[in-house]
């Protein structure tokens, strides 16, 4: 497959920040939400517990959408050996982890939202030139199944870094990269349908893949009067 170096992709949206970043601002939420949990209090009516409940509102509207799957995931579930998971569980009422798992998943929503227009807009910005190599890789993968291998190779290597290092770190980044796989795909099916120069670069590619495809080993002669294993 071609390997090309992005060239001048322009700014990527503000929404992708470095998941550096991301991670850092992580840490210090998650250890406020530790302290929340741990608060203890006696009596159900205490006032103190709709000022804990607050506080964790807004501590989960806080976090980075690129951590908002992971920690979700971490909270779905009651997990004896993590601490946190087993204090939200243990510590918080059916409707109050209910309301804060709700605002994690609008988180990841905005997430996908986000990858998919940051997405959208790097294919776009790409010129002809650097868009083509990828367009004819996807007509030429010999299974629909490499289409995620073209999707990878394209953001790892033309789209914006921060872009890039978003997508690879997302959980689920497999779905992200054969999605591009398909969209190139169908963008390539069409420029072959509109352009004839176009259509005939792509034959052209195809005929020196073939030409540089190693033939297929031959068998080996057998020698006269040798035993056939079986």
């Amino acid at each position: 497959m071609y390997v090309r170096k992005g060239e001048g992709l322009g700014q990527l949206s503000q929404a992708i920040t470095p998941l550096r970043d991301d991670q850092a601002k992580m840490q210090t939420i998650l250890t406020d939400i530790r302290a929340q949990l741990q608060r203890r209090f006696t009596r159900p009516d205490d006032p103190r517990l709709l000022d804990r409940r607050r506080t964790l509102r807004n501590l989960l509207n806080s976090v980075p959408p690129s951590q908002a799957k992971k920690l979700h995931d971490r909270l779905r579930i009651r997990r004896r050996d993590d601490e946190l998971s087993r204090l939200f569980h243990y510590r918080l009422a059916t409707a109050t982890r209910n309301e804060l798992l709700g605002i994690l998943l609008n988180l990841v929503r905005t997430h996908e939202e986000q990858l998919l227009v940051a997405i959208v807009n790097a294919l776009t910005n790409l010129s002809p030139r650097q868009l083509e190599p990828y367009l004819i890789d996807a007509l030429l993968v010999r299974d629909v199944q490499f289409l995620l291998e073209v999707g990878l190779n394209i953001a790892q290597n033309a789209f914006p870094p921060k872009l890039a290092e978003q997508l690879f770190e997302t959980e689920g980044a497999s779905a992200y990269y054969g999605a591009i796989g398909e969209l190139l795909r169908l963008r390539a099916d069409d420029a072959q349908k509109k352009d004839a120069a176009f259509r005939d670069r792509v034959e052209q590619e195809r005929q020196r893949r073939q030409q540089q495809r190693p033939p297929p080993p031959r068998p080996t002669p057998r020698r006269e009067g040798a035993k056939v294993p079986f």
